[in-house]
């Protein structure tokens, strides 16, 4: 009887061998959907990347498209000539300036000054003594 007894619990083992390797084997299926899952997954990250790749590519030509770089640089020569003419006009009107401040001092080189000082001695012209503006030339006629 107790040979009985294991030969039953025997093939009671056996028979959960068997399910324990049916269970394997399902496990091992169950792996390889995961794995094909996983494979088609990295399939569609790829299809991302190359659409993110193209969608790249179509920022870079709407960035190329979108600001005419000649222009911007005809733009900045213009300003940049404009800004050369205003420092010619000044330049043009600092040079007025000093041809005017040139002109006075000659003009009030060719009129006698009015007072004279002469070894520490002032004198005053005629006109300023009696508070008349330059009456020099009418002294010239009267004489």
């Amino acid at each position: 009887m107790t040979h009985q007894s294991r030969t039953m619990n025997n093939s009671v083992e056996q028979e959960n061998d068997t399910a324990k390797q049916d269970n394997n084997s399902a496990e091992k299926e169950n792996d390889t959907t995961k794995q094909d899952n996983n494979s088609a997954e990295q399939e569609n990250d790829t299809t991302k990347q190359e659409s993110n790749s193209i969608e790249q590519e179509n920022d870079t030509a709407k960035q190329d498209n979108s600001l005419p770089q000649y222009s911007d640089t005809v733009t900045h020569n213009h300003n940049a000539a404009k800004r050369n003419n205003a420092t010619v006009e000044l330049n043009s009107n600092s040079a007025q300036r000093k041809s005017y401040r040139n002109h006075d001092v000659n003009a009030a080189s060719h009129s006698p000054p009015a007072s004279v000082s002469t070894c520490g001695v002032s004198y005053k012209a005629p006109e300023e003594i009696r508070g008349y503006p330059k009456v020099r030339h009418l002294f010239l006629f009267i004489l």
